[in-house]
């Protein structure tokens, strides 16, 4: 039981409404950088997509620059070519494929207005060395991309197979 005094406050003091920024509720912080989580990459009122739901357990930095800027149709269309592209460029090293190298990378890409590529980063490893640096030769080759149309996603996060076809 709680003594009148503070009972009589605890009544008088306004309950937390987190949907009221001015009833001193707080969202809670967002994990730490590089964190994975298990929830797709929304925006505050977003519904999931196709689009989205494939960036599970990747850091929630790269989850939020890969939302769809523009129509769904025009994103889609950028994205397989952009993909497609990077499929053509891979090459599984032969020493790898001899000794048997299996693995799935995460790849992490930014472009530009123009195509090139700004930033290149694993993600994710496929736990063999080899792998992981073509991953990231693949990603040289693949550039410079087609311009991206106007408002398109300009961050992807591929994943990459080897030895597993």
């Amino acid at each position: 039981l709680v003594p009148a005094p503070q009972q009589a406050q605890a009544a008088a003091a306004p309950t937390a409404d987190p949907t009221n920024p001015q009833s001193g509720a707080r969202e809670p912080p967002p994990p730490p950088l590089g964190e994975a989580t298990n929830k797709p990459a929304t925006r505050k009122g977003d519904k999931p997509s196709a689009a989205t739901a494939e960036f599970f357990l990747v850091p929630e930095t790269f989850q939020t620059a890969a939302l769809p800027a523009a129509d769904k149709e025009t994103n889609d269309d950028y994205k397989g070519i952009v993909f497609d592209r990077l499929e053509r460029a891979k090459i599984e090293p032969a020493a790898a494929r001899a000794r048997g190298a299996r693995g799935v990378a995460v790849l992490s890409i930014l472009l530009d207005q123009a195509g090139n590529v700004v930033t290149a980063s694993l993600v994710r490893s496929t736990g063999d060395r080899e792998l992981d640096s073509e991953v990231m030769a693949m990603a040289r080759r693949a550039a410079p991309f087609p311009k991206p149309p106007s408002g398109a996603t300009l961050t992807f996060t591929p994943q990459v197979r080897f030895g597993m076809d």
